[in-house]
């Protein structure tokens, strides 16, 4: 399309998971990855914008409550998300596996399932290369349960503070992840407020 229509145009390679690599060619490269770029290439490192007023801090209707977003997470933790939804929903709570080939299937807005939700479980074997699932729910004040080990190294690694924003999964049993949700939702407010003020201290999409 360049060579045909812009032959002067610049090209750019958006780099956006961590899976990928970078062309041979690419001379400009916006990175949104804590990848390190390929030397002698201009390069900017950036955090992919979404509408953070779509995506705005909104108080919890139910503290008590988990969902994932994530597609086909079957594949990744499954098994412990359904071991850990039996005992939430044990003790009273709305627990959903929302996302492609998942039990509650895909949802039309994101944004509003996050807002409704108290916390948001986001675990993948592969880590993460943006993380948009964590952007997103940072954005809107909604702390997560992820496995910490999956995302050092990430551009979203600066979000995510166990105790403070987020549960780790890995390091306590099953049971020992419930009683922590437990006691933590009494303390909800809180979490919520870091997770929104962390988001603001680590992004800022006019600036970028």
């Amino acid at each position: 399309f360049r060579k045909t229509y812009c032959p002067n145009a610049k090209h750019v390679f958006q780099l956006g998971n961590i899976g990928w690599h970078v062309p041979d060619g690419v001379k400009n490269l916006l990175n949104s990855t804590a990848l390190e770029p390929p030397k002698r290439m201009h390069h900017v490192c950036y955090h992919q914008e979404f509408d953070i007023k779509e995506f705005g801090f909104v108080p919890c209707p139910n503290p008590r409550s988990l969902a994932n977003l994530m597609h086909f997470q079957q594949h990744h933790y499954g098994r412990e998300f359904n071991s850990l939804k039996e005992k939430l929903v044990e003790r009273g709570w709305e627990v959903k596996d929302y996302g492609a080939g998942n039990t509650d299937g895909p949802v039309d807005n994101i944004a509003e399932v996050i807002q409704r939700f108290g916390w948001i479980w986001h675990a993948k074997k592969s880590g993460d290369g943006y993380g948009h699932n964590i952007h997103n729910s940072m954005a809107c004040g909604r702390p997560m349960v992820v496995p910490m080990s999956r995302i050092e190294g990430t551009i979203s690694e600066m979000l995510l503070i166990p105790g403070v924003t987020t549960i780790d999964l890995e390091e306590r049993p099953i049971d020992r992840l419930a009683e922590e949700l437990e006691i933590a939702s009494c303390n909800h407010k809180q979490w919520c407020l870091y997770s929104h003020l962390r988001f603001l201290r680590e992004v800022d999409f006019d600036q970028e």
